[in-house]
Parts: C-alpha cells; structure tokens; sequence
C-alpha cells in the first residue's frame, strides 16, 4: 500500500462517525473493547495470511475509533449533566477557567462576557461536592475583568441545560457546546460573587494568556484602522474572528461560495508560512533553519487564534512537510494528510461534527486524490516535456487550465456537503475562486504587513490600510456582480444525508472508472508507439 497511513486514517474517522451516529446506544463500549479483543485475536491466528490479516487490521482500526470516540465523550456519575436537574436556584460553583474570557453582547445595556469553567464542586446550601464536566458562564459585566485563564475561581449562578436553538440551516447551538463537552450554562449576575481562589502559575497557560493579548491588540489596531465591512473582512482572515463581520458582505460570500476565504485554512496559512521563508532567507538563514523556525512560528499563530480545526489542520500538515526537508525524508502528501487526520481525532474525536474539521479535510482530499484525476484526463499534464522548450503563451494557457480543473474538482467535491449543512449550491464558486485567492494573497501580505509597520511607521501602516479598503471594495464588487448572474446560487430547503452518500458513492465510482479508462489509454499509446 503506497498511502498506509491515508487508509488507516480515513477507516479511524468512518469508526468515529458510527460511534458519533449511535453515541446513545447502551453497552457500546463494552461490545466495541470485546469485539476489539475479538479481532486482535483473529489477526493474531491469521498473522500468515496477508489477506485475511489486512482486513481484520482495518477492522480493529474501525473499531477502535468507535471506542476512542466513546472513551472521549464517557460521563461519569458526578458530571454536571448528570447533576442540572437537581439544581435549583443561585449556586456557589469552584473550578479553573479554561479559556481567556470574552466579551459578547456588547449591544446590551449591562454587556456579558463568557469563559469555559473546568468544574471540581458545587454547593447548593449545604455542603460541597464534588463535580466533573465542563459549563459555559455568562456573567455580566460591571467593571474590569479580573479573572484569567488557569485561574481558580469561585462565584455565584444558575445553571440550567443549553437551549437547542437553530442559527443556520444545519447548525444547533446546543448540539455545539456538547461538541466541545460542555453539558450546562451558568449565568452570574454583575451582583453576585465572584472572586479567585488561586492564580494560575502553569507558564504555559501564561504563554497562551500572552498570545490572546496579542491577538486582541492586533484587533484593536484592525479595528481603529479600516471601517466595517472591511474591518471584519481582515479580522476574519488573519485572526479568525468573525465576530464583526458585516452581514451583508458575508451574504456575498455566501452566495458565491467564497465564504472559506474568511476562515483560516490551508490558504492563508500557506501565505503565511510564504512570508516568513521570504523574510527569513533574504536576512540569510540558511534553508533548514528557516524551515524550523517557521514551523515554531507558525505553531504559536495556530495557539493564537485558537481551537479551530481547519487552522491546526493546516499547521500541522505544513509542519510535517517541512521537518520532512530537514531530516531529508520527503514524504508524500497523502501520508502526510492521514497522519494529520489521525492525530486531530486522537485528540478531539468530536472533530468529526465539526463543519469546518469536515469542509477542509475534504477539500484536501479534492486536490491530492481529484485534481489529478481530471488533470490526466483532460490532458493537461504534460509529463516528460522540458518546461523551457514550452512557449511562454501556452505555459500560461496550461496553468489557468490547471487552476481551473483545480477549481472544480474542489467545488464538486465538496459541493454536497455545502448543500447539506448550509442548504445552498454554488456553481459561480469554480469561476469566484479563480479571483478570490490571489486577492486574498494580497490582502494578508498587506494585512501582516500593516500589523507590523504600525509599530514603527504608523503613518505608513495607515497608508497601507487604505489600500486594504480599496482591495476590499473591489472584491465586493466583483463578487456582488458575480452573485447577480443567472444560476450562480440555487438556495435548496433540504438535502438528506442519504443524498450526500449516495453522492460520493458514485463519485468514487467514476474516478475509478476514469483512472481505468486512462490507464487503458496509455497502455494502448505505448503499444501504438
């Protein structure tokens, strides 16, 4: 097998999504962890025989996702699901803060802000208790925040059971924060008591406290800099708040299936890691170092923007492709995406759920097993030609060609999957892409290098601004005219899960047919020749 680790990954994640699909089922860890025995055993009678012993292997793979993905979301007696129900009323509740706090509904005439408590006890008038799981708290705000990430805290609330509350077509809130183990939400009045029992002193939660300062700086700065839309446009892109963005600029987005432009992905994390080679070797570090302080660098931006799936994907996949130049192993890339895989699901299995883990994966898979599908039988990959000998005219005919088929093998490829979670079609996506990439080249260059000139050159950083404004207003303008065009988005009510298999299931089927006809193709040219 070329790509072992690809097939082993992929058989990890379909063991996940079962266990994901039938999380309710009683006694499933114990038949998984039996059947798991089970199948050890049968690999281990069969170890001679390299059929039957590759099938059972990709059986205990697929069981042991399903295992992963129960151990993972395993609740004990004393966790705050199991304990809601018998609360009533304010409670005093103990634990660490797991994330930097935020503020949320600013609008509001006494604003809120949130953070994630780790909760160790409870006390409802009595005595304290013992308590696991983790609860969402939304306290009002009347002054400074003076609490931390890492910092034990203590403070007054009711608790109650998230709400089930649908924001997008396929998106449920409650659905969300249990997503992230997060079983109840408690809500603190700007009166009741809140104080630290102990300060954080893990210096590396003060790392991760530093680098949120850093973000926030950063989003001031965007913010005192360019006007909404445009304001939420960079802050998107650079730092993975969406917070601001403007709701009629991400409804263009939307439509002309541009929206992946605003999240952090492979894209801008490729421009990034761009930038700083760049940067790097022209004040002469030499290869390899550079290489290795990029993968540091951008590993602290990843920590900076925070849990996003499709940002640690993309961090991951570049770091192990670059430690591969430096220890001299080349790897190939499908190798690199399933070790990727695995390792984000071995972490968090509930990954799996997640839309944008889901929408990135998949299109890398588009352009690593695809795109050179439909390359080859389009004929637009010349293989054995010396690049030089090609006339400058038709190498650039041939690469518009290229991005084009690239283009489209990621739209259909993730086409379903968009129609299933946000009930839209796309088609303009394949001719918007072929736009919307370079300017988002343009406007993270310009955007980082606005960053770092306001600390020296402000009157300078304030120029470049205004050209991000100007980059801004003609995409918009361009994608608004692209939207208005006939069939460039189909709005569809429902799209079931069995449409979406039944999909791939024949899409997997003509790219096998497709590589046999070309295979054949070839065979019968040699022959001729």
């Amino acid at each position: 097998m070329n790509n072992p680790f690809a097939a082993i990954s992929i058989i990890f994640a379909l063991g996940i999504s079962l266990a994901a699909v039938f999380q309710g089922v009683s006694l499933g860890m114990f038949t998984a962890v039996s059947v798991l025995g089970l199948m050890a055993g049968v690999l281990f009678f069969y170890r001679s025989n390299k059929k039957y012993s590759g099938w059972v292997l990709f059986l205990i793979i697929f069981i042991s996702g399903t295992v992963r993905h129960m151990s993972y979301n395993y609740v004990p007696d004393n966790s705050i699901f199991n304990m809601v129900k018998g609360l009533e009323g304010p409670v005093y509740y103990t634990g660490r803060v797991q994330n930097d706090p935020v503020y949320k509904n600013t609008f509001r005439y006494v604003p809120e802000y949130e953070f994630v408590l780790g909760l160790e006890a409870i006390n409802s008038g009595e005595e304290w208790t013992r308590c696991s799981g983790k609860a969402l708290v939304k306290r009002e705000a009347s002054g400074r925040i003076n609490i931390g990430r890492g910092d034990k805290v203590c403070l007054l609330g009711k608790i109650r059971r998230p709400k089930s509350r649908h924001t997008d077509s396929r998106f449920d809130y409650m659905d969300y924060l249990c997503g992230k183990r997060i079983y109840a939400v408690i809500k603190s009045g700007a009166n009741m008591p809140l104080y630290t029992v102990k300060k954080n002193r893990n210096p590396l939660i003060w790392v991760q406290r530093y680098l949120y300062r850093l973000k926030l700086t950063a989003s001031r700065t965007i913010r005192i800099y360019l006007p909404p839309p445009h304001y939420g446009i960079l802050s998107a892109m650079l730092l993975g708040d969406r917070t601001g963005l403007d709701p009629e600029a991400k409804n263009i987005f939307i439509r002309t299936g541009s929206l992946h432009i605003l999240a952090i992905s492979g894209l801008h994390v490729g421009i990034i890691i761009f930038l700083i080679i760049s940067i790097l070797r022209v004040f002469g570090m030499p290869t390899k170092p550079a290489y290795v302080a990029t993968v540091i660098l951008i590993l602290f931006y990843a920590l900076t923007i925070g849990d996003r799936a499709s940002v640690w994907r993309a961090v991951l996949m570049a770091s192990l492709f670059l430690l591969g130049y430096v220890i001299n192993r080349r790897a190939e890339i499908a190798n690199i995406y399933g070790a990727t895989l695995f390792v984000l699901l071995m972490i968090n299995p509930n990954y799996i759920q997640d839309v944008g883990f889901i929408l990135s994966f998949t299109c890398v898979a588009a352009i690593i097993w695809v795109y050179p599908v439909f390359k080859r039988a389009l004929g637009i990959e010349s293989k054995g030609v010396n690049p030089e000998k090609i006339p400058r005219l038709k190498k650039m005919f041939i690469n518009l060609m290229k991005t084009f088929v690239l283009s489209s093998s990621i739209w259909i490829s993730a086409a379903p999957l968009i129609a299933y979670f946000f009930g839209i079609i796309t088609p303009i996506t394949i001719l918007a892409n072929l736009i919307v990439v370079p300017v988002c080249f343009v406007l993270v260059f310009l955007g980082i290098t606005a960053l770092f000139l306001d600390l020296l050159i402000p009157i300078l950083s304030a120029f470049i601004f205004e050209t991000i404004v100007l980059c801004d207003r003609i995409l918009l303008g361009i994608l608004d005219l692209l939207m208005r065009l006939p069939f460039a988005y189909i709005e569809i009510r429902t799209f079931s899960i069995v449409y979406v298999v039944g999909y791939y299931f024949f899409f997997i089927l003509l790219l096998i047919f497709i590589k046999r006809i070309y295979s054949v193709a070839m065979k019968l040219n040699f022959v001729g020749s």
